[in-house]
């Protein structure tokens, strides 16, 4: 899988995202924000989770924080038990990037553009 550069409205215009390593979605490209504080030899937790959400969801807003603790919560003290992949219903990738800026920079996510995120739904 080749890095991919996104263009997106965040607090943090120098935020890139980056593929990941994770192969656990066969086929399926899932990529990630590369964060200052990670190393280079990404490793993937035992459990992985898929979120389906959007931004111009109510209900899925007010959950976003109660999901994000949780996520924090199980991976505190720098252990990597829980992964969590979001798969949007935005209606642009803008809106899918921000929504995971937002909530928890260390979820991945599969690509706004293309058949994936449909074929996961």
């Amino acid at each position: 899988i080749q890095s991919k550069m996104f263009a997106h409205k965040t607090n943090s215009p120098n935020l890139k995202a980056i593929a990941s390593n994770d192969l656990r979605l066969k086929d399926i490209p899932i990529f990630r924000f590369a964060l200052d504080e990670e190393r280079n030899d990404e490793k993937n937790a035992p459990i992985l989770g898929l979120f389906f959400s959007a931004k111009w969801c109510g209900d899925c807003r007010n959950f976003f924080p109660v999901f994000a603790s949780f996520f924090e919560e199980v991976n505190r003290d720098g252990q990597n038990k829980f992964d969590v992949v979001y798969v949007s219903s935005d209606e642009t990738s803008d809106d899918m990037l921000n929504c995971i800026f937002e909530a928890n920079k260390k979820w991945k996510w599969v690509e706004f553009e293309g058949k994936f995120r449909t074929d996961l739904k």
